[in-house]
Order: C-alpha cells, then sequence, then structure tokens
C-alpha cells in the first residue's frame, strides 16, 4: 500500500494534481488541512480512498478534526496539528499518539517537514505542498512501513 500525504495545500489545487501524479499509483490520500477543499480537484479521478481533516483555515463544511485509520501493518493517526500546539512542541501529539495506539502520527499546520522516529511511533509533518513544496510518501508493504518526505524540487 502507497499512501501521498499531503497538507497546507492553501487554495493549490493544481499542486495537489501534480503530487498526486507524481507520486503514481498511490492507494491513499490523506489530506491533513489548510485546503481541504483542493481535495475537489482530484476527487473524481483519484481511484483510491481520500481522507481528510479540517485545518485552522478551513472554513468549508468539514469539522472533522482528527482520523484513526487502522491498516494492515501501521495505525495511522492524522490531525492538523493546531491544537496540539505543534508550532512550540511535540510532546502533546506524541502523548495523543501513544494515547490512540498510533504507529505513525501525521500532521501539518508548520509548513515545515519533518520526520522523527520515537521509539515506535513515526512523526511526520509532510511540509506545505504549497510554501515548502513537499509532501509525504508512506508505503507498506509485507509488515514494513517506509515513510519519507518527498521534495519538489526533485520531481523532474
Amino acid at each position: 500500500m502507497r499512501i501521498l500525504v499531503v497538507s497546507d495545500t492553501h487554495g493549490s489545487p493544481e499542486l495537489l494534481k501534480a503530487a498526486v501524479k507524481h507520486a503514481k499509483h498511490t492507494d491513499m490520500l490523506l489530506h491533513l488541512g489548510d485546503g481541504v477543499r483542493d481535495c475537489y480537484a482530484v476527487q473524481d479521478t483519484y481511484p483510491g480512498e481520500i481522507w481528510k481533516v479540517k485545518g485552522n483555515c478551513d472554513f468549508s463544511a468539514i469539522d472533522v478534526l482528527e482520523h484513526f485509520i487502522p491498516l494492515n501493518g501501521a495505525n495511522i493517526f492524522i490531525t492538523h496539528g493546531h491544537l496540539y500546539d505543534v508550532k512550540t512542541t511535540l510532546h502533546k501529539l506524541l502523548i495523543k499518539g501513544s494515547e490512540v495506539g498510533a504507529d505513525i502520527v501525521c500532521f501539518g499546520h508548520t509548513h515545515y517537514p519533518h520526520l522523527e522516529k520515537q521509539g515506535s511511533m513515526t512523526l511526520l509533518n509532510p511540509g506545505s505542498l504549497r510554501y515548502s513544496k513537499t509532501y509525504g510518501l508512506i508505503e507498506i508493504a509485507q509488515g514494513r512501513v517506509d515513510v519519507n518526505v518527498i521534495d519538489a524540487m526533485k520531481w523532474k
């Protein structure tokens, strides 16, 4: 399973389309907020599931602030991050991830990519697709989980 993780697209549906195309053959798209309406640009053509959470700049009807997604081989918790003060600390997010039994915690809000292993938990902030030009990619296969941040400057 390949999972595309994006955040903070802030009204850049064309960048989201480009990331979907570049990531090639992903089974799931996770949008971590601040631009969830950009998912409308790909929802009719994206072949996999789309999960999204509301960010602090999303004023649309979506009101889900977090999701817990149990998959074969990895439990993923997604949130925008503003409710956990991720611009100043990751401590609250680590506690929440432990409470829900997450293997991977995905968050955004800071606009900067961050990839860190804390014990058995991986923290992934894909950065801002609009500003840092990065996205995350999670690959789950045969009990192995790989998490990476992909830099758009290397998309060519």
